[in-house]
């Protein structure tokens, strides 16, 4: 039943009573019969919330599932942005209900058209505004963190919200093309088999309530199924206003009510046909996102191929229902926008066929190649018809050639240069013959003086020469005839050999026509005196240019190492070759002074600042081909085999020779081999062969980039990381060959380079290493080099160079990359000590085979010296640490207890040694859980007490049996940080021990004994540290009481002596060891007293006082910077505000824990909703500064630093690798100052 507007104005008292009416008004009565008045209100307090700067608020509740509302402004395809979020974070949605408001002005059940984004002069208070109440159940994956998964779902619906309401339609666009990556990302990591996911699907579409459309789904549940089918909704333009989920044993019953563009019914049966179709092929086809480089593209795409495609036609429909089909299309439409514009779009009828399953895509066998294009050429009649021929066929090739290649990216890569190759050839034959024939029918014969024909021969050079074409290549060609003359016998006047041949050059070249600029584009520029000199070349004038006393470039005499004959007279053209090899490789030395100064101008030219460019920059593309081409000159006078134009072949051939050692060779070959693939993907990118610009690091552009490239995101790198893992190490093997065999100083930019440079090489000068150093984010250059150079000495595996890479990209995210490269070096040289070099060894290669380890270890140290230490003590506990079971949940006390019980087997040095390493070891676990994975600070707080607990339980068992007790004879209670489940790694711990109300005095004194036994057990040092200082304190009387208290004894005295202060402290007191029960019964009676509320100005004028002393006292101590504890504002006027209107309004809100008294607190409307979430956050970012100040040195300190670099390592430590000093100070002032504007709103001063 729908509540009234005072029973929720009661509830939600801070609620504007307008926001409560409208929300009654505006939505159906089916709301109100989902969710009870008090779900109701907390809707409303959520909807309070919002505002431009904030359109999503999330509630999250933990129960049998999890329960998560979000609520927020309404925008077209929301619901779709929403599931994707969901289902990409892991989310299994169950079931659910989607509420919508009605229009303004409207009763519930109306719904025209939607708003998109805040209009001019909307503010938050604006009621004309929809609003969203999306309620999902579900479950998570095993062994996910809810905290984590909670931080990372608001993260992402916020970073939606505001690109929704702050882009209108382009934000909206942009937050689909996000939501799309994170569920192509989320899909590739879950190993689908295609068949798995195509389950048969029914979809009715029929009439809805209240003027709208209803569509009902039935079908298996599959991942990310609401994504994929809300999706197809949202591509046609529906406006989703209301959906019923359900899900019963795998299946799943959604019904979806909608809305056209206009806001109405959707009648047209023809339109209704195509949305069913539409629904059933989009959700079909998502699952496949994971395979495509850029899945909003590929999306979208697909959508446009849809709309083409009636409901009757069934050979299309099969084609699109094919899991194969659909799998090579995602990776296709989302490859390149060059090809959707200019094949896949115009084509789709010619290109579904080619993905099926049989269909061979390979591009036409070599030995029919020419075959078939003459009979292509052949059905044309006139001469423009005939070329019109050979370019369709020229591109229908190209097009099957990269088809191939883009599903499959890892293939060879030389396959597809050699099917370029064989077809470019093959082209300019035909055009060169076709253009031969028509000037011979007009212009006659070309002859030599003495009458005899004159030859030519068509040359390739560059990638044609060297039979390396890719995507997208120049055709670089050189036409040489044999002799002078004229020509004779045409209809019109003769020409001259040179006039005839020039003709034929240019009207070849012309007729082979590029589709965009530099694919298959004839590039005629390396001719004797390039543009200025005639296109086609004598063989006399090739002989003078290229010989002894020419004028050719030493650059221009280098390329001609690549030249080679491809059509034209075949006696010709090896004489050419034969002329190439005697100026080339015995004429004339180059000189390489020459070709470094063309090399640095060419850089100059062709990189920019910044930039890295995958053919000029130092170290790429053409650096290895200048390197592998002045070796084979080089060499080529005295070793007849490398005169070859293949650079491969050639590459393959200077090792067997002894000019390239084997290692080096093979980094070389790799490094070939994916320079090449790199820029055949940036040209399908980009469809053009003159960018070869990266994309930045961090876009978008690079990761479609690297999918593109065939790297996926299923292993513990991303795609984005790979690529630049892959970039750093092989133009580094580059640049140390050109170093090696031409001189660092040959490199167009010397001190270029990265890390593995460093590694590779000693020739780099203190200056280079320090330039790269610092642009790799290092303080302190020389130390990190001597690090670095320690490291890969120690490596015997190879793998330290792929290796130091990796970490200094993960080092860019860390604080203190300096910290963490000298502690590596000090962790190495403990495990070689340890074990030698075959541990050494097994460290590199585990690293290198699960890189996400490698980020954890380096994390850890640099976020905390006294972690660090702890691993080179014992380099094991990492890989324990480390393991998936122990790293990836919430240990339980249970768990812990059983582990250290086991300790207890040795003698009591053994036993005391082992129980101090087994704390280190948990709390390098936990430390690698906070500074590495993120989990949230409370689940820290709770597993330090459970450890705790552990701890004290066995600690006490062991004091017990030696003293001959029953560890059952006392119970021990925690106050305080353990009290309360929020102990911090530095925390003591405050006890007070209660025996068993049988226990005589002569077993009181032997309890107090074991008791003084386990207190030193735990606080005493030695070797191995201390494990917890402990404080018994607390106990009744304090100092001056018994160390153990009896029953009775602690009852009288909470009930008659207790000071405010002890009964304050007693509400966060738990029994944590021993007799738990008998403590629970303790508790239960000694907080008597705090069932009955205490005078407000009373509690008021108590805790400030105690506020005030503690002050006092801290301004006594050594100056420093701000204290985070018990400064003003910190985190004891939390936790004192707290407990006193605990105490103010006692028994309402019992609980010890502070952040679960402030939802308390809440909940009983005793804080104002919001002030209460700002409490929770700033005390949580207390307790986050408080944790790294602890963890990093394993003090007791709650002081921020004075020194400048130490306070800035600490903000890099809290907020990120960004942020300032200056940026943390800002953020504590703020915080403090809200947390002192809170206790004066609720204890103001006393006079």
């Amino acid at each position: 039943m729908k509540p009234s507007l005072a029973e929720l104005h009661s509830l939600a008292p801070g609620v504007d009573p307008e926001l409560v009416g409208e929300h009654l008004r505006r939505l159906e009565d089916r709301y109100f019969e989902l969710f009870s008045p008090r779900e109701v209100a907390e809707h409303l307090t959520a909807l309070a919330s919002l505002s431009p700067r904030q359109p999503v608020e999330v509630l999250v509740r933990a129960g049998q599932q999890i329960d998560c509302t979000v609520i927020a402004f309404d925008y077209p395809g929301e619901f779709s942005i929403i599931t994707g979020i969901l289902g990409a974070t892991g989310f299994n949605i169950l079931s659910g209900d989607v509420f919508t408001w009605a229009k303004a002005g409207q009763e519930a059940g109306l719904h025209p058209d939607r708003d998109v984004g805040a209009k001019a002069g909307q503010e938050a208070g604006d009621l004309s505004r929809r609003r969203i109440i999306d309620h999902f159940s579900g479950r998570l994956p095993e062994g996910e963190a809810l905290e984590l998964w909670e931080a990372r779902l608001r993260s992402l619906l916020g970073e939606m919200g505001n690109l929704m309401e702050k882009g209108g339609a382009v934000g909206l666009a942009q937050a689909r093309q996000r939501v799309d990556e994170l569920a192509a990302v989320h899909l590739s990591g879950l190993s689908l088999r295609a068949e798995s996911v195509l389950y048969p699907a029914q979809v009715t579409v029929g009439a809805g309530e209240g003027g709208r459309t209803l569509l009902r789904v039935v079908s298996q549940d599959t991942p990310l199924f609401l994504y994929a089918l809300s999706t197809a909704l949202a591509l046609r333009s529906i406006f989703i206003d209301h959906i019923r989920i359900r899900t019963v044993d795998n299946r799943i019953e959604d019904e979806f009510s909608f809305l056209d563009a206009r806001g109405g019914r959707i009648t047209d049966p023809a339109v209704l046909d195509q949305v069913k179709l539409s629904v059933l092929l989009t959700k079909q086809f998502t699952y496949f996102l994971g395979g495509a480089p850029d899945p909003y593209a590929a999306l979208h795409r697909f959508e446009r191929l849809v709309e083409s495609v009636q409901p009757q036609e069934g050979r299309w429909l099969e084609l699109l229902s094919n899991p194969r089909v659909l799998q090579e299309l995602a990776r296709l439409l989302g490859a390149s926008d060059f090809l959707w514009e200019d094949f896949i779009r115009l084509q789709y009828e010619t290109l579904l066929p080619m993905l099926e399953p049989h269909a061979g895509r390979l591009g036409t066998p070599a030995e029919i190649l020419p075959r078939l294009l003459d009979e292509a050429v052949g059905q044309g009649g006139t001469l423009q018809e005939k070329r019109r021929a050979l370019n369709e066929f020229k591109d229908r090739e190209i097009f099957s050639l990269e088809l191939a290649y883009i599903l499959d990216p890892l293939a060879d890569f030389q396959k597809l240069s050699r099917g370029l190759t064989r077809l470019a050839e093959a082209v300019v034959e035909a055009a060169v013959r076709l253009t031969w024939q028509d000037l011979v029918a007009r212009h006659g014969r070309p002859r030599t003086v003495a009458g005899l024909g004159a030859e030519y021969a068509v040359l390739g050079l560059g990638k044609l020469g060297g039979g390396e074409l890719g995507y997208a290549s120049d055709i670089e060609l050189l036409f040489v005839y044999s002799d002078q003359g004229r020509s004779e016998g045409g209809g019109q006047p003769a020409l001259s050999n040179a006039e005839f041949f020039e003709a034929l050059v240019r009207e070849s070249a012309a007729s082979v026509l590029a589709k965009r600029q530099g694919i298959f584009q004839i590039d005629l520029r390396l001719r004797p005196y390039g543009s200025s000199g005639p296109a086609a070349c004598s063989l006399d004038s090739f002989c003078w240019y290229f010989g002894a006393q020419g004028e050719a470039h030493s650059l221009e005499r280098l390329a001609l190492a690549r030249l080679r004959a491809i059509a034209g007279s075949r006696e010709l053209g090896a004489q050419v070759e034969r002329i190439r090899d005697e100026l080339l490789y015995s004429g004339k030395p180059l000189d390489t002074r020459e070709l470094s100064e063309a090399r640095q101008r060419q850089m100059e030219a062709r990189t920019r600042a910044g930039e890295l460019n995958a053919k000029t920059s130092p170290g790429a593309l053409r650096d290895l081909e200048w390197v592998i081409l002045l070796l084979q000159v080089r060499h080529g006078r005295i070793h007849p085999q490398l005169r070859t134009p293949y650079l491969r072949e050639a590459l393959e051939r200077l090792p067997a020779l002894g000019l390239l050692s084997a290692e080096e060779a093979q980094r070389l070959a790799a490094a070939y081999d994916f320079l090449r693939r790199l820029i055949n993907g940036l040209r399908m990118l980009r469809g053009t062969a003159t960018d070869m610009y990266l994309p930045a690091p961090d876009s978008q552009e690079y990761v479609h980039l690297a999918r593109r490239l065939g790297y996926s995101s299923s292993g513990e790198l991303t795609p984005a990381q790979r690529l630049r893992l892959e970039f750093d190490t092989c133009t580094a093997a580059v640049r140390f060959a050109v170093e090696r065999h031409l001189g660092r100083e040959n490199l167009p930019d010397a001190a270029s380079g990265n890390v593995a440079d460093l590694i590779l090489s000693e020739a780099i000068a203190p200056a280079g290493r320090e330039r790269i150093l610092l642009r790799a984010g290092f303080r302190h250059p020389e130390r990190a080099y001597r690090n670095l150079r320690g490291l890969a000495a120690a490596d015997p595996t190879g793998a330290f160079l792929r290796l130091a890479v990796l970490a200094t990209d993960f080092l860019k995210h860390r604080p203190d990359p300096d910290m963490a490269l000298n502690n590596w070096e000090r962790f190495l040289a403990a495990l070689r000590e340890a074990g030698g070099d075959q541990a050494a060894g097994e460290h590199f290669r585990g690293l290198a085979a699960q890189p996400r380890r490698l980020d954890l270890l380096l994390a850890v140290f640099a976020g905390s010296q006294f972690l660090s230490d702890a691993l080179i003590r014992s380099p094991a506990v990492f890989d324990w640490a480390t393991q998936p079971e122990h790293l990836h949940r919430e240990r339980p006390r249970s768990e812990m207890l059983a582990a250290f019980r086991e300790l207890g087997a040795g003698s009591r040095p053994q036993w005391l040694a082992e129980l101090r390493r087994g704390r280190r070891r948990e709390y390098v676990r936990l430390g690698i859980r906070d500074i590495c994975l993120g989990a949230p600070i409370q689940e820290i707080m709770r597993e330090l007490s459970m450890l705790a607990e552990a701890i004290l339980q066995t600690a006490w068992e062991r004091a017990a049996a030696e003293a001959g007790l029953a560890p059952e004879r006392i119970s021990i209670l925690a106050f305080g940080k353990l009290g309360g489940e929020e102990l911090n790694y530095s925390s003591d711990i405050d006890l007070m021990a209660l025996a068993s109300p049988e226990a005589s005095a002569e077993e009181l004194g032997v309890l107090a004994r074991a008791v003084s036994r386990m207190r030193a057990d735990l606080s005493e040092h030695s070797e191995e540290g201390y494990v917890y200082r402990v404080d018994l304190r607390l106990r009744p009387y304090g100092r001056s009481g018994e160390l153990i208290a009896g029953l009775e004894e602690g009852l009288r005295y909470y009930r008659e002596s207790a000071a405010a202060w002890e009964l304050q402290a007693l509400l966060k007191a738990r029994p944590v060891a021993g007799d738990l029960e008998l403590g629970s019964r303790f508790l239960v009676q000694a907080r008597e007293r705090l069932r009955h509320p205490f005078p407000a100005a009373e509690v008021a004028r108590g805790v400030t006082e105690l506020r005030r002393a503690s002050r006092a006292r801290l301004a006594r101590a050594l100056p420093g910077g701000p204290n985070i504890k018990e400064g003003e504002g910190g985190i004891r006027d939390v936790e004192f505000l707290v407990q006193a209107l605990q105490l103010i309004h006692a028994p309402a809100v019992p609980d010890g824990n502070t952040l679960a008294a402030l939802e308390g607190l809440r909940a009983a409307g005793l804080l104002p909703p919001g002030q209460a979430e700002s409490l929770k956050r700033d005390y949580l970012f207390l307790r986050r500064i408080e944790h790294y100040l602890q963890i990093f040195e394993d003090r007791q300190t709650h002081t921020l630093p004075s020194e400048p670099g130490e306070l800035a390592a600490l903000a890099r430590r809290i907020l990120g690798p960004e942020a300032t000093a200056e940026l943390l100070a800002g953020e504590l002032e703020a915080c403090l100052r809200r947390v002192r504007g809170a206790w004066l709103a609720h204890l103001p001063v006393p006079n």
